[in-house]
């Protein structure tokens, strides 16, 4: 199957902090916007702040084995 290209919005993220597991080995783009979203939403004391902590964690682990603007 072809490879795609998928930009992730905020509310993914906020519902499923796993969900960057769940795309297989397709190109995943993730606005600044998104980025800055998850952010502000990181205080809260609900499952909305908790996945939003937990993708933080995920995206920053990723970042410290390579670049993640280049894979």
């Amino acid at each position: 199957m072809a490879k795609k290209n998928l930009i992730i919005d905020t509310n993914v993220f906020l519902s499923d902090s796993e969900c960057l597991t769940k795309f297989d080995n397709n190109d995943i783009f993730i606005p600044v916007k998104v980025l800055e979203e998850l952010d502000k939403h990181k205080k809260r004391q609900d499952s909305v702040g908790f996945h939003a902590r937990q993708t933080i964690k995920k995206l920053d682990a990723l970042r410290d084995r390579g670049s993640l603007s280049k894979g």
